[in-house]
């Protein structure tokens, strides 16, 4: 009889250390700012979950107040969104002023940590991370438990996905907004029926009485 062994649980940090990995190799192929903001990054998403792991492990996690919206409040005005506001603080000096925010596009991290001219050349690749993320959130049953249950731990696990171009299972994805019911139509009015004068529906003669009332030849012969 074969027994099933169970995944161990805290791979965690070794994806992370996979990924970084990954990052370093492919310094010829990405742009050195690019490679310094994913790294950063990733180190930030990885503190983020490290932190709530350990609050989860321990029992000493809380979770937030739900903020409830006051409609009669008056509006905030906001000023206007710093354009760089998205680069890191450590790495705003290396990043060029006209640099656009990566990470708009599905799985842009894989396609960036993949070196089509060289295949095989690197153990660590952003499909290998790919792959060995999915192994993890898919068999480790702690971070399942967890993220069930904790929902901040959801919110820093998806990026990674989307990053790695990965489709999230079931307890990551979010809950369908709920739609707001259309506001019901007013029946249209009911279109005048037209009444056409009475010399309209009269017809005038066919083809061949035409011809027979003046006396004209159907065919020259």
């Amino acid at each position: 009889m074969v027994t099933k062994r169970a995944f161990p649980s805290g791979r965690f940090p070794d994806f992370i250390a996979g990924l970084l990995k990954a990052i370093g190799c492919h310094h010829n192929v990405v742009a050195g700012w690019l490679c310094l903001y994913i790294y950063a990054r990733v180190r930030r998403i990885e503190a983020r979950v490290n932190n709530l792991l350990e609050q989860l492990r321990a029992g000493t996690y809380r979770a937030p107040r739900q903020r409830i919206r006051n409609p009669d409040a008056p509006r905030k005005e906001f000023p206007k969104p710093d354009p760089r506001a998205w680069v890191f603080p450590n790495i705003a000096s290396m990043v060029p002023a006209d640099a656009r925010k990566p990470g708009g596009r599905f799985g842009w991290v894989t396609r960036l940590l993949h070196d089509p001219t060289r295949p095989g050349a690197h153990i660590h690749t952003g499909p290998a991370s790919a792959g060995f993320l999915q192994m993890i959130l898919q068999q480790d049953a702690e971070i399942q438990e967890f993220a069930k249950t904790c929902p901040a731990l959801a919110r820093q696990l998806r990026p990674l996905y989307h990053m790695l171009g990965l489709k999230p299972p079931e307890y990551l994805k979010l809950p369908p907004r709920p739609r707001k019911p259309r506001p019901k139509k007013e029946p249209r009015p009911k279109r005048e029926t037209f009444v056409p004068y009475k010399y309209a529906m009269r017809t005038g003669p066919i083809f061949g009485e035409r011809l027979r009332r003046f006396g004209k030849k159907t065919s020259k012969w």
